[in-house]
């Protein structure tokens, strides 16, 4: 099942480390929350911190994957586009934020475009926040050693994907190239429960 949703994913997107960064100070309690996962029976560790710019008011410090869109445009408002190829899309153009409904009709990923890809559905402006795991701020610049410092670890047969070692969290480097470092988009995912890569 998580390669399955990994490669619906990649659907969408194919279409030297530095120090870790800490958040500045223009970022206000108001525009981060937490990301976490929660599956059948609990509610699991914290995936990412998500830093928005701007001046927001947010419903919750926490959204919980899966989710709906109802919830989703209490923190990002109401989306610019709403595509169906398929499944549902979503895109909020001026924050680089787009996402989709699963089979199930639950959002299941949420994707930061650092820079306009090209795509139909994609955000025509970048995102311009941070992302943190753990204690690592990914970025466009975010190296496969930053990735590993979060915690995330490449999965077998897909290098576009890494996943923390329970599963429970997918990110998605669509179009990354370790050698140039540049990573043009990341997608937050939670997968339906742990298995393994191999």
């Amino acid at each position: 099942m998580l390669r399955k949703m990994i490669l619906l994913s990649l659907v969408l997107a194919t279409g030297c480390a530095r120090a870790v960064k800490e958040p500045t100070s223009s970022f206000e309690p108001s525009t981060y929350f937490q990301v976490v996962c929660q599956d059948d029976t609990a509610q699991l560790d914290i995936l990412s911190i998500v830093y928005l710019q701007g001046d927001r008011t947010l419903p919750a410090e926490i959204l919980t994957l899966p989710t709906s869109l109802e919830t989703l445009t209490q923190y990002f408002g109401e989306p610019s586009q709403t595509l169906d190829l398929g499944w549902g899309l979503y895109v909020w153009d001026d924050l680089g934020i787009f996402s989709h409904q699963g089979e199930s009709g639950q959002v299941r990923t949420i994707y930061f475009d650092f820079r306009y890809q090209g795509f139909e559905y994609s955000p025509t402006d970048p995102f311009t926040g941070m992302l943190q795991v753990g204690d690592q701020i990914l970025d466009e610049k975010s190296t496969d050693r930053e990735f590993r410092n979060a915690g995330l670890f490449p999965v077998s047969g897909i290098p576009e994907a890494y996943t923390s070692l329970t599963e429970h969290l997918v990110v998605l480097t669509f179009n990354h190239q370790i050698s140039t470092g540049e990573l043009r988009s990341l997608g937050l995912s939670c997968s339906d429960s742990p298995h393994s890569s191999e």
